[in-house]
């Protein structure tokens, strides 16, 4: 806009405040109209903007994972028994057949497999001809292996079955050859409450 010419003098000078003053109300009004619509359509814009995956994801709880369990480690065992069908008439009252278990590992496999050799045998080892000399209910008192000798001490319950011919030979066969077993027993002396003698023929 150009100013209008006015005459120099004090008049002249009036009307010149007047026509500035006019001019600067016009830009502020234009200005703030300006500002007031550039906030309304940034308002609109943001409503308008859809929420992104990242706050969904935020808000969506996870699933709890669970680590793996850890695989059991197991270790095989063998145990002996006498068989009927394998010797008919038990020929030779030393002579015992393998049968293996499968156990957790330990490192008292020694005391493992005895423990295995004391709960017997399953229905179907029975119906195959093995048999055992050993009661169920008999207890491991204490077993060491030194020097290359493994000695093993029995709760009287293994006496029960100590009876007839070649039943305290198939005791000490049974005992003998599951704890031979081992790289680390070269002989194996069993007892009865510290008493050596019962096994005997």
């Amino acid at each position: 806009m150009i100013a209008p010419l006015l005459p120099i003098g004090d008049k002249g000078i009036f009307y010149a405040s007047v026509w500035y003053t006019d001019c600067m109300n016009t830009k502020l009004k234009w200005g703030s109209t300006i500002l007031i619509i550039a906030i309304l359509v940034a308002t609109v814009l943001v409503l308008r903007t859809p929420k992104t995956e990242l706050s969904q994801d935020i808000l969506v709880p996870q699933p709890e994972t669970t680590a793996p369990a850890e695989e059991t480690k197991t270790t095989t065992v063998s145990i002996y028994f006498p068989n009927s069908i394998k010797d008919p008439g038990f020929m030779d009252c030393r002579v015992v057949h393998e049968l293996t278990r499968t156990i957790p590992y330990t490192e008292g496999v020694a005391t493992a497999a005895i423990n295995e050799l004391i709960k017997g045998l399953t229905a179907q080892e029975m119906k195959d001809g093995y048999v055992t000399q050993i009661d169920p209910n008999t207890r491991i008192q204490a077993l060491s292996i030194k020097d290359g000798v493994a000695s093993v001490d029995l709760s009287k319950e293994l006496a029960r079955k100590n009876v007839g011919l070649c039943a305290g030979q198939f005791i000490q066969a049974q005992i003998e050859q599951t704890l031979l077993q081992f790289p680390t027993v070269k002989k194996v002396i069993v007892s009865i409450n510290g008493d050596k003698e019962f096994v005997q023929p």
